[in-house]
């Protein structure tokens, strides 16, 4: 699949995602994606990278944010931000092994919603570089 056939697909789902968000996610929604005929250097990225209680999408929660935002193809250093996300649930051992984050880092953290309408409005509009990101994403419905 193509960058452009992926920006028109992200446009459907953002379409899909306006018709039925509030708050912080219909304020991201709001912003249309890049222009696939914006030349590289014009695009704005957010290089993204999330640590989580576990593997799966379906059951493990978001733990630590961070970004970094990539103007005229050079990362700019000021916008780099990290913030902990206090889960639901306690950490297990395997993944603090893993991330080096444990539950007295997260117990006074602020809550996913609380971060998201923090990371949203850097993420509205730019073009995610996500680390170890799948090809297809198993959150997100096929097309219809």
């Amino acid at each position: 699949m193509g960058l452009r056939q992926k920006i028109v697909d992200s446009d459907f789902y953002r379409q899909m995602v306006q018709r039925r968000a509030t708050g912080p996610l219909r304020s991201y929604s709001d912003v249309p994606a890049a222009d696939p005929d914006t030349p590289i250097r014009n695009v704005e990225f957010v290089a993204l990278d999330l640590e989580t209680t576990g593997l799966d999408p379906k059951h493990d929660e978001i733990v630590s944010i961070g970004l970094v935002i990539i103007r005229q193809l050079a990362v700019d250093f000021s916008s780099c931000q990290h913030l902990l996300v206090r889960p639901k649930k306690e950490l297990s051992e395997s993944s603090v092994i893993v991330h080096r984050i444990f539950d007295s880092d997260v117990e006074q953290a602020p809550d996913i919603e609380i971060a998201l309408a923090h990371i949203l409005p850097i993420l509205a509009g730019r073009v995610l570089v996500a680390h170890h990101a799948p090809k297809k994403s198993r959150s997100l419905p096929p097309p219809v």
